[in-house]
């Protein structure tokens, strides 16, 4: 007939089971944290703290380097130590309580409570919150099973490696990651967007940020200076292009500023050909990307846009290059237009304009009922005390701020950003 454990060996039971419930909770931790650190998080960590030499530091690269050896010694370890204390549990409950049932009961709830509270549970959430802490303190001692435990984790390493076919990162992934970034607020929904946009930056063609033929306005080759010059005044371009007549065919680009010196030096015997700039070609069908380095090594600010069949369409600015990444651009010259685009879901409008004309195509069709109010009024009958008082308001679809134009204080502008969730 079996004794109870004497005090001695329950002593050595239960700094066992102790022991082992240490070990699991390391390995668990480490396992949340290795899996958790990022490569630029760990490398500004390193240089922040001057760790390049520590030998914590030569072994957490190693099990960057290693991740599937790192991760299947975990496993191992995690999984030996719940044998262990499931095996040291159940003898010495077989020695204290002679009912098999109740024995077999006692083990299991201990043995699960020890092992998924206080080893799996609580040292996960631990590692995830202190990640590179807990990669330094226990560095030494999961390298120290990763070595026992080598000829194993490197056996399964080589079979895995087999039918190993990591994932490529899609454009997808990146904006998942970028969103979460917005979330937790290091981004600002501007920042974010901005970054979007330059993911995409060299899938946008020139077609699609071009000025069409029909609206460029432009000079002949032998207009009048004073007619060039009306032109420039009327229009407030900073550059004109200039076509022959003959050929129909753009020769070159007139600047304002070279355009009016000579004109000053010299009105009545102006030549027109000493002051083109070459023409710069784009085919529409080129990204903007590839435009503005092709621009940029002619240091030129304007491009002629060509079809497949070198049929000039349309020209192409700088400006009109970088809006389409920062948004719309205006300069001290610009009128103000009703309805100013300065981001996917951000205008500038005049109070006159027609809110079911803005409303209804922008925020959500239906919205406004009635053609003839004008966004003042409509604002103003949603909520007229917040709105008036604070100059504010928020609605479910949109929010507004009134603000100054920025030329003229008189005149005031709505800032309307629509709510990233809505669906027009």
């Amino acid at each position: 007939m079996d004794s109870a454990p004497s005090g001695l060996t329950l002593t050595v039971i239960i700094l066992s089971i102790i022991l082992l419930a240490f070990i699991s909770t390391v390995v668990s931790a480490y396992e949340t944290a290795i899996t958790s650190l990022t490569p630029y998080r760990w490398k500004n960590y390193i240089k922040t703290n001057n760790k390049q030499d520590k030998l914590s530091t030569k072994i957490i690269n190693h099990f960057q380097n290693h991740y599937s050896s790192c991760l299947i010694t975990i496993l191992i370890t995690n999984n030996i130590v719940a044998i262990m204390v499931s095996n040291i549990l159940f003898l010495a409950l077989e020695q204290t309580i002679k009912n098999e049932l109740l024995s077999s009961v006692l083990n299991l709830v201990v043995s699960g409570v020890l092992i998924v509270s206080f080893c799996e549970i609580l040292p996960k959430t631990l590692g995830r919150i202190n990640v590179i802490r807990t990669l330094v303190l226990f560095a030494y001692l999961v390298y120290f099973f990763y070595l026992i435990f080598w000829p194993i984790t490197k056996l399964t390493s080589l079979i895995l490696k087999k039918y190993e076919n990591p994932l490529p990162v899609s454009r997808k992934d990146v904006y998942y990651f970028i969103d979460e970034i917005e979330q937790n607020g290091l981004f600002s929904k501007e920042d974010s967007l901005l970054i979007k946009k330059t993911l995409i930056f060299d899938q946008v063609l020139v077609k699609k940020v071009m000025i069409k033929w029909k609206k460029v306005a432009y000079c002949y080759l032998n207009d009048s200076i004073n007619l060039i010059a009306k032109q420039f005044l009327q229009r407030q371009f900073s550059r004109m292009p200039v076509v022959d007549k003959t050929t129909n065919k753009i020769v070159g680009f007139i600047h304002l500023k070279d355009f009016f010196t000579a004109k000053e030096a010299n009105p009545k015997s102006l030549d027109l050909n000493q002051l083109l700039y070459p023409v710069v070609l784009v085919q529409d069908s080129t990204p903007i990307k590839q435009a503005l380095r092709q621009m940029r090594l002619n240091r030129a600010h304007l491009a002629v846009v060509n079809d497949k069949h070198e049929k000039t369409i349309g020209i192409v600015s700088m400006e009109d290059i970088i809006e389409e990444l920062v948004g719309e651009i205006y300069d001290e010259h610009d009128d103000i237009q009703p309805i100013q685009v300065l981001d996917e879901n951000v205008w500038l409008v005049l109070p006159n304009v027609k809110a079911a004309y803005f409303f209804n195509k922008w925020i959500k069709p239906d919205l406004v009922k009635s053609k003839n109010i004008t966004i003042q009024h409509y604002l103003a009958s949603l909520d007229n005390d917040s709105f008036a008082c604070q100059n504010k308001l928020d609605t479910p679809l949109f929010s507004v701020e009134v603000i100054a134009d920025s030329e003229d204080k008189t005149k005031i502008l709505y800032e309307i950003r629509k709510k990233s969730d809505v669906i027009a």
